[in-house]
């Protein structure tokens, strides 16, 4: 079996980075866009601006019969790295310098997914191109299934929206690699924050 265990290290390290002083807004968002069991109550005091909230990023209880559905939306099936992370935290956004992931909420897993399909890509299934993430602000991330690959662990690939999605390139050779990618990117963040701090 392989190993998962740099997923949850890379989530567990980014959601204690969250709660570092001046990184609290990571986990805040529009009221209206937290499910009522993952609101932070215990941070609302104070709040001047009561249209945005805290979040508590809580362990996920995605169901196989979640992941069956996400597969049927998206007509592939999913490298078992990435079901893995879907089965560990539910959060309204997870941000690294140039991946934002689509929001895994309680219950609401496929429908999120085929909301921002619908409305961003809904080309890209139709071309075997399995959308998970944003990139900056002008790209997707995607599972290319267009190539066989073990356990469909997929490479993953940027589709840029000025060119309508059209043209793939290469991002990283499989999820694991990438969370590789995130937590190098995460570690400096986190070293240039503390360097920044200890001078000041």
């Amino acid at each position: 079996m392989e190993d998962f265990s740099i997923i949850p290290k890379v989530l567990g390290k980014y959601f204690d980075f969250c709660k570092e002083p001046g990184q609290e807004l990571s986990l805040s968002d529009l009221r209206e866009r937290i499910p009522k069991e993952m609101l932070d109550h215990s941070r609302d005091k104070g709040q001047e601006n009561e249209d945005y909230s805290f979040w508590l990023p809580l362990k996920s209880n995605v169901t196989e019969k979640e992941i069956s559905d996400l597969e049927s939306l998206l007509r592939n099936k999913l490298p078992a790295s990435f079901k893995h992370f879907l089965q560990q935290r539910y959060f309204v956004a997870i941000r690294f310098t140039d991946v934002d992931f689509f929001s895994n909420l309680p219950g609401l897993l496929v429908s999120a997914f085929r909301e921002k399909i619908d409305n961003y890509y809904p080309q890209l299934p139709r071309k075997n191109y399995l959308p998970f993430a944003t990139y900056r602000d002008y790209g997707v991330l995607a599972f290319d299934a267009n190539k066989n690959a073990t356990n469909n662990e997929y490479e993953i690939v940027i589709l840029d929206h000025e060119d309508d999605y059209t043209t793939p390139e290469l991002y990283a050779r499989s999820f694991l690699l990438l969370f590789d990618t995130l937590d190098k990117q995460l570690g400096e963040t986190i070293k240039q924050i503390t360097d920044y701090r200890n001078n000041s």
